[in-house]
Parts: C-alpha cells; structure tokens; sequence
C-alpha cells in the first residue's frame, strides 16, 4: 500500500473546550501528518468558584433569603426583620427596595429579574408579595396568612410554588391566585422549580420525605428519598437533576442528589452537617450548598464530589446561582452576603503530531496544563469518549503509542 495521509475528520472550537477529532483506518506505512491548531482559547476556571469567595458591601444583617437572574447581575436578598435589597452588579452594590419591613424568609426571582416574589415567616405581616418591576414596588398577593417558608419560581415568574407550616400553594398567574392540592399535612421545608414550572420537588421535615410533582403541584408523588431530616432542595432547569440535603446527623447524613427526576437517590460526597441551604445552575452540574454553623461547599460534577469553599465558617442561610454556574452567592444571618465567580483565562492550543510507520500509531502533542487526549470508536454518541491510557511524557511532550485493531477517533479536549 502506498502513502496515505491522515484525514482530519472533524476540527472544531467551542468555548471552553477545543475538539480534534482524527480517525485511523487500518493501513500501513503511514506518512506524518502535522495538524496544527495554533492560537488560544478562552475557557472557564471553575476552581474559582471555589477560591474567589469574597464579601460585597452589604450591610450585618439577619439575612435569611437571596435569589438571581440568569445572568448573575440582578441579586435580590431579604432580611429577617428588616426589608429587602437589590443589587445590579453581581453584588458589588446594594439598595434597600420599597418592600415592607417583616420577617421575610425566602426570595424568588424571573430569569430577567423583573418578577420578584418573596414569602413572610412571621404572624404580623404573614404572606407572599409580589414585585413585576425588579422590586420597584411590591404588592400583597391573595395567598392566605399563615407561616409561610420557601418559594420558587419559573423562569419567566408566571409559576409560583410556595411552602408552609400547613401545605404547599400554588399560583399560574405571578400570584395573583392561589390554591392547594393533595399533598400529606406536614411541616414543609423548601421547594425547587424545573424552569416551565411543571415539576416541582419538596422536603418534608415532618413527617420525613422527599415528594416530587410533575404537573406543577396538582399531584405529588413521595420518592424513595430515605427518611431523613430533609431541608434544601435545588432542581435543574429541566427538572431532573436534583439535589436534597439533610439537617443534622443521624443514619442518613449529608446531600443526595438525583439524576432522573427523584427516582433514585444516591448519597454524594458531601459531608454530615446541618445542611442549611443549597442551589444550582441550569444544566445541574454547578451546585452551591451552605451548613449552619458550618462552611460553603461547592460542586462542579453535579455534586458526586464536594469541596470546602474559601469562605469562614458560620450560619450560611441562603444560597443562589447564575443560570450557566459561573456565579454564586450566600447570606449569612447575623452577618454578609458573600459572592464567588468562576473567571474566564486564555489557554494555549497544543500543536498534534500524528504518524503511522508500519503498525504503530504515535500521536504527540505539546504538554500544556489541562489538556487530555480521549477516544472513542465512534465519534457520534457524544458521552462515550474516553480517557486515552498509556500516555508518557518527555522533555514537555506528551506521547500515546498504540497498534489499534479497529478505527479509532482521538480528540484532544480541554477539562
């Protein structure tokens, strides 16, 4: 057979991550093949998220309840016993909104951040309200008067849900109109929202239970979800990546997390703690959760592994998340608000060398930091590729040395 040269497949530049897709057939006597990617890439340093803690300007407070846009530029918190605030610039600043003075417990905001709507613990004042002007003004909506604890939101804020010492509400219309269903009497903790509003998962702390519905609160369904002292919960924007976290120690500890819509539960990584508060991003891969009297932790592999963010130990309260994961953000009661984001850095794009003399593929590449060659014989089901083994290194080049039997499909990706 004569020479033949390698055949780029596919060459492709996405954010974050640079795919070289090359297919080897099974020829001899290969020439070399030099395929060169030169130029940088910008992508985004997750362990930001978990070293980039800071505090914003915000006042000591009891804050009890953040929220944010899609975007993480528009961050509404509210204040136990005080009123509620906004900040336009990913909390770099704050302004104390028209909102009454109460005992406010729990936020919820739209995509935009135009369509606010927050719950009131306490029997004074005990209700939901409702802004659609990014908390211009604030009006009392129908819901009935009683210990209200948690609300979520849809993403264009029609969909309201809303926890209580009595049972769980619902409204289709921002809050104009509220009613309830059959779900078990109990003391209701929290409560997440897909991004249509139609599935909805809460924890129940008495008795025990995770309940998921997915006809946006008409019907409940308890899942599997161990009998624990259940309190956050957060849900992906399609509604089936979901995370649970438990109060306090005992035989079930720690945060759960669901990939099938609460089905199934698996136990993650996470410490035992009083598990206070947690949130994620769209896809679910991002998670933010805070303990009382403890520290923040943070995921980025939809939370089967957790790590210890740079932040103090104390009564996190509060935790919220930009729609793509890049920014987070946590109140303290009795104390911050604090803020974290994942910054954007310029990589360089190593330069590949492939050949083929004889049996023996030989493919190089320069050994820059974070980059790792994968493979896969088929380059279509886009879940299947694999860590490529065996790879050396010398003199700052990284080497893979292989006599494949069948078409193999390399990509050098960035992660």
């Amino acid at each position: 057979m004569g020479r033949v040269s390698v055949p780029l497949a596919q060459c492709s530049f996405s954010r974050g991550c640079f795919k070289a897709v090359f297919v080897l057939v099974g020829c001899l006597d290969f020439h070399v093949s030099i395929l060169r990617a030169q130029g940088t890439i910008s992508v985004t340093n997750w362990t930001g998220l978990q070293t980039n803690w800071s505090q914003t300007t915000a006042l000591r407070e009891s804050w009890y309840a953040i929220a944010s846009s899609a975007d993480g530029a528009r961050l509404v918190a509210a204040v136990s016993g005080g009123g509620i605030f906004l900040s336009t610039n990913s909390g770099s600043n704050w302004a104390v909104l028209s909102a009454p003075v109460a005992d406010w417990n729990s936020i919820a905001s739209s995509a935009d951040g135009t369509k606010l709507a927050a719950v009131v613990f306490g029997t004074s004042s005990s209700g939901i309200y409702s802004s659609a002007n990014s908390g211009g003004t604030w009006t009392k909506t129908g819901a009935p008067s009683q210990e209200w604890v948690a609300i979520a939101s849809s993403t264009n804020g029609t969909r309201l849900a809303a926890t209580s010492d009595s049972g769980i509400y619902t409204s289709a219309n921002s809050g104009q109109n509220w009613t309830t269903n059959s779900q078990p009497l109990g003391y209701w903790e929290s409560i997440a929202s897909s991004a249509d509003g139609t599935k909805l998962v809460a924890a129940l702390l008495s008795p025990p239970g995770i309940y998921t519905s997915t006809n946006s609160g008409s019907n409940w369904t308890q899942t599997i979800a161990p009998a624990a002292s259940w309190l956050p919960v957060a849900s992906s924007a399609d509604g089936t990546h979901l995370a649970a976290g438990i109060y306090g120690s005992g035989t079930y500890t720690g945060i759960y997390i669901s990939t099938n819509s609460g089905l199934s539960w698996t136990h993650s990584g996470a410490p035992s703690g009083f598990w206070n508060c947690i949130a994620c991003s769209a896809d679910g891969t991002k998670l933010v959760a805070g303990i009382l009297t403890g520290g923040l932790y943070v995921s980025t592999n939809s939370g089967f592994n957790w790590y210890s963010a740079n932040a103090p130990n104390t009564n996190w309260n509060s935790t919220a998340c930009s729609a793509d994961g890049t920014k987070f953000a946590a109140v303290v009661d009795q104390g911050g608000i604090w803020t974290a984001q994942a910054p954007i850095q310029t990589v360089a794009i190593p330069n590949l060398l492939i050949s083929h003399p004889a049996n023996v593929v030989t493919v190089q590449w320069q050994a820059i930091s974070g980059w790792n060659l994968v493979q896969n014989t088929n380059p279509s089901p886009p879940g299947n590729w694999s860590f490529s083994a065996g790879v050396t290194n010398s003199n700052g080049t990284n080497y893979l040395t292989i006599s494949p039997a069948t078409a193999l499909f390399f990509r050098l990706r960035y992660q």
